[in-house]
């Protein structure tokens, strides 16, 4: 089965490749570079009325330094069990921009993929979701519908869902995080935990279920369960506000 890897480069997703090329053969990974943290920045502040400047210069340093900490503490967890992060040598490795860029899916194309995995890219455009022959499935660090969109380990602490924390591999479709469940599963966290220690977690079970979920396609035994469409939320980057007011729930690590 070609089968084809969808990231932005980290030592998470090197770690899923990993997983995935040892039990099942990558036909290649295709990286797609993360956005610039200074125009995401500058499109932060523009976004916002100039008398909120001072707020949004709070969220923008609050980011930054949590996702030092966490990437810090990540990597001092995950590091020795990845390797390092070191890729198999005859595992091909592509770089784009942006996955939506008129290359990458050219490139995308090429491969001929049966089956695309996507791990942690930005929304995909109906030209990418058209190039696999069979499906695209996406690997989500969430519980859904409850925790779509982003930081979602982050949020279901700070609301104190603890059994809502967790990794769901969705069929992607045009939206966010909107299409069928094919498997499901959650942690077992207690209060306590850190968001360092549920990250850890969360990455070692979503590459389980990324190899499990392409075991279930080679015996075509994939579930596909519609979403329920009661409780649906998404959710967006947390800010300095939000910590402040949720800072004595849980502990970045």
């Amino acid at each position: 089965m070609n089968l084809v890897l969808l990231t932005r480069d980290s030592l998470q997703s090197r770690y899923m490749a990993q997983k995935l090329h040892a039990e099942h053969g990558l036909k290649a990974v295709v990286f797609e570079e993360a956005p610039s943290r200074v125009r995401m920045a500058i499109r932060h502040i523009r976004r916002n009325h100039w008398w909120r400047l001072f707020m949004s210069v709070c969220d923008i340093v609050f980011l930054y330094t949590m996702g030092r900490r966490l990437a810090h503490s990540l990597h001092s967890m995950l590091g020795p069990k990845a390797r390092g992060g070191e890729l198999p040598a005859d595992l091909p490795c592509y770089v784009f921009q942006s996955a939506n860029r008129p290359e990458c899916v050219a490139a995308l194309k090429e491969l001929e993929p049966e089956v695309i995995m996507v791990f942690g890219t930005r929304i995909l455009k109906e030209e990418v979701l058209n190039v696999p022959k069979h499906m695209i499935l996406n690997i989500h660090a969430g519980i859904v519908p409850e925790y779509r969109g982003l930081a979602c380990s982050y949020w279901a602490l700070s609301n104190g869902d603890f059994d809502k924390l967790g990794v769901t591999v969705l069929y992607v479709l045009p939206g966010v995080d909107n299409g069928p469940v094919a498997l499901q599963e959650t942690l077992d966290c207690h209060e306590g935990v850190t968001l360092a220690e549920v990250n850890y977690e969360m990455q070692i079970l979503a590459a389980e279920l990324a190899a499990q979920a392409v075991q279930l396609i080679k015996d075509n035994r994939l579930p596909k369960t519609p979403q329920r469409k009661m409780g649906v939320r998404s959710w967006g980057r947390p800010g300095w506000a939000d910590w402040r007011q949720r800072r004595n729930r849980f502990k970045i690590r």
